[in-house]
């Protein structure tokens, strides 16, 4: 089997003319950087398809009769690999493609064996197999009303949930909202989603189309849509339960009884589970049609048992929000979801619960980052355990300066000689910010626990030459040292002044300097120190660490 290029060889694979099978894996850019090697949970929470155009072929070979995706995965993981390929062991996020028999599939490397991608060996054709319709007014679209709503179609998934929800909560909405959202697969056609009073119901109808369940790529879809259009019901076709079969007959007969004038119905009641269970009552009984229910039930719970598709939620999520700038926490409770969110120091500014059990966590969290989040923003899952841990941290050294450091500011704040309209909270909030963004920048290890003014001019001791002495306690792996010579970095930075004053910013951490509540006491020892000396002109400076 010859060829004369990779592209050759991509056509013959994806022709299904020849037993085969193809390697590809992620191109390296700056884009694919952020999803290589995650699974297909993470593509689904972050609504990333996996498509060929983001991949390139590093590998095809013929297909031998015995050969599986786990031989496969064995043969691409040895130390021995076929000496032509170039391409990294076989790992999560990897895609292998199957020519046999005339038919090709795509199997995505996952975190567990592998999962079917079969819009990936169709490359843009794929978008063709699935698109959306919205319908304004389903009572008159299914009743063929004169008044018929019009059926807007649409390719683009985001394009539909957003005129679906214009027609669900739009200003020209109605309190009743009559509007439904549904699927082309292949050709088949169906309604998914209907609004229903304040819930939005997912309808099962998909469930009858054998060629629609065995998609793959409408089962990633409906994922997708049920956190979208935040699905937080089902609509099931079920057949009545033997105690609900006894309940009707039990309240048919009785209504016979009263509608015949009998004159002892307690006493027939009485007897009702006797005579029922000899089946004398038959007659009474709910017929064949009678014993289908049609029911809405909570999505959460038809998920615990959902057959149709993978729906497996966290119990929390944790978002960063512009690389760090805020955070959003969210888990489940009793009431439905508690939330918090933090600034980027780790600290709480908003939370509340959001008492809607019904729905899932990730239409819970949209719900939430529409309320409290700007309409612009980039979301990155990060994880729960880590951010919590860092929140606990940053809350016990609050916790532990908290009576130190509030007396030390409430004392600065009595004695400090304003700089240029600057007073002591402003100059203390101002570096707390730029020290923030210098660990940012850096992309350093740190969480800022507080920043207290701490020379000479926290007790009104200085003179015209003293600095602004800032100390900075912080959480994190980034040494003091290293800390100090980026934020106190002139030649780079500039001056950081106030009112022509430099600044001097002394990080120190529990583990090296020790915490406010250690540092702070030595300062104030000093600085009375320094004012009974002040008469025979001892310096006026708080001391600087060495090496610095």
């Amino acid at each position: 089997m010859e060829y004369k290029t990779l592209l050759d060889r991509e056509k013959k694979l994806l022709s299904g003319s020849e037993d085969m099978y193809g390697i590809y894996q992620l191109k390296e850019n700056e884009e694919t950087s952020k999803f290589i090697f995650q699974n297909s949970d993470w593509h689904v929470r972050h609504n990333v398809d996996i498509v060929r155009e983001n991949y390139e072929l590093l590998y095809v070979a013929p297909l031998e009769d015995s050969m599986d995706l786990e031989d496969l995965y064995m043969l691409f993981n040895l130390v021995d690999k076929p000496a032509d390929f170039k391409g990294h062991s076989m790992s999560v996020s990897d895609v292998v493609v199957i020519s046999k028999g005339g038919n090709v599939t795509s199997h995505f490397v996952d975190s567990f064996g592998f999962t079917d991608v079969p819009d990936f060996a169709y490359g843009d054709k794929a978008k063709e197999r699935i698109s959306y319709y919205v319908i304004s007014d389903i009572d008159s679209w299914a009743n063929n009303s004169l008044n018929r709503a019009e059926l807007e179609r649409f390719d683009n998934l985001s394009d539909a949930v957003l005129k679906y929800a214009d027609y669900r909560y739009g200003t020209d909405a109605p309190k009743q909202s009559i509007a439904a959202f549904g699927m082309n697969v292949n050709g088949s056609e169906f309604d998914l989603v209907y609004a229903e009073h304040s819930d939005n119901v997912l309808s099962l109808d998909f469930t009858y189309n054998d060629n629609v369940l065995n998609d793959e790529s409408f089962k990633s879809k409906i994922r997708d849509i049920c956190i979208e259009l935040e699905v937080s019901k089902v609509r099931v076709h079920r057949k009545m339960k033997p105690d609900e079969i006894k309940d009707f007959t039990r309240n048919r007969f009785k209504t016979h009884l009263e509608n015949t004038g009998c004159d002892d119905i307690a006493f027939y009641m009485d007897n009702f589970d006797k005579v029922y269970e000899k089946g004398n009552l038959d007659k009474y009984k709910p017929s064949e049609s009678q014993k289908r229910i049609v029911e809405d039930v909570s999505f959460v719970e038809w998920n615990q048992n959902n057959p149709y598709f993978t729906f497996v939620e966290p119990d929390e999520l944790e978002y960063s929000i512009d690389d760090g700038n805020m955070f959003v926490g969210i888990h489940r409770c009793d009431d439905g979801y508690d939330f918090s969110v933090y600034d980027s120091d780790y600290s709480v500014i908003d939370g509340g619960v959001y008492d809607n059990p019904d729905i899932s966590i990730y239409s819970a969290f949209k719900n939430v980052s529409d309320d409290y989040l700007p309409e612009t923003r980039e979301l990155k899952l990060i994880d729960y355990d880590d951010f919590t841990e860092k929140v606990d941290l940053v809350e016990q050294a609050h916790m532990n300066n908290l009576h130190v450091v509030k007396d030390f500011k409430d004392k600065t704040g009595e004695m400090f000689n304003d700089i240029d309209g600057w007073d002591a909270s402003d100059i203390e909030a101002d570096v707390w910010n730029y020290v923030s963004s210098k660990i940012k920048e850096c992309k350093m290890d740190a969480i800022i626990v507080d920043a207290v003014i701490s020379g000479s001019r926290c007790r009104g001791l200085e003179n015209d030459t003293s600095d602004i002495d800032v100390v900075v306690e912080y959480i994190g792996d980034v040494r003091e040292d290293a800390l100090f010579n980026v934020l106190n970095d002139v030649e780079n930075n500039g001056s950081y002044e106030f009112g022509g004053v430099k600044v001097d910013i002394n990080p120190i951490t529990a583990d090296q300097t020790g915490t406010l509540a250690e540092y702070l006491p030595q300062v104030e020892k000093y600085l009375n120190e320094k004012k009974a000396d002040l008469s025979i002109g001892k310096s006026n400076s708080t001391p600087k660490r060495k090496g610095r």
